[in-house]
């Protein structure tokens, strides 16, 4: 599902929606990206089989790769990785000896603030929370406008749900990111 197909879905769950300004609605769905990375994060795998490792283990950082994490040959020996820049982008050196066996297992950590909203596809496993936020995020500005046209039409507005109760739904969310953390496996740290 691409960043824009959840918008979708998100838009959906609302009977009135009044936050119509597309431009608005993306920079929601971008703010709801990055704190889910800063809150919660994503590890993502890279297998290489180690053939083209032969002479030179360094490998082109995947395309949503925010930082490198660390690694694991076929028998789970940890295989350590140093970021270094290069004419064509990041690069991730391998620190391997003889010992080491392919399969090389890839840890990094994925980058959702990078995104292309309509081509990249979200993780599995991440939909939930950051359309949960987006939802929590849209529904404070929506409730807000609606509140102000009830106010201007002279309509009573108290069957609308108030800001505190707004912003501990937001709350909620966040400490369910909060909760899913990433947690870099300790024989990589």
């Amino acid at each position: 599902m691409t960043p824009l197909d959840l918008l979708d879905d998100v838009k959906a769950r609302f009977p009135l929606l009044l936050v119509q300004d597309t431009g608005q609605q993306q920079r929601l769905l971008r703010l709801a990206l990055r704190t889910y990375q800063d809150k919660a994060g994503h590890i993502a795998a890279l297998r290489l089989d180690g053939s083209s490792l032969a002479a030179d283990p360094v490998v082109t950082a995947p395309p949503h790769a925010l930082a490198p994490i660390g690694g694991v040959d076929a028998r789970g020996k940890t295989v350590f990785l140093h970021e270094q820049d290069s004419v064509s982008g990041p690069q991730w050196a391998l620190a391997l000896d003889a010992t080491h066996e392919p399969p090389f297992t890839l840890r990094y950590f994925f980058d959702f603030a990078g995104l292309d909203l309509a081509a990249d596809s979200l993780p599995h496993g991440t939909v939930g929370l950051i359309g949960d936020y987006l939802y929590a995020l849209l529904d404070i500005l929506n409730t807000q406008r609606q509140r102000q046209v009830n106010q201007a039409s002279e309509i009573p507005a108290d069957h609308l749900r108030g800001d505190a109760e707004l912003l501990q739904a937001k709350e909620n969310v966040e400490l369910a990111m909060q909760e899913q953390q990433a947690i870099i496996p300790s024989i990589m740290a």
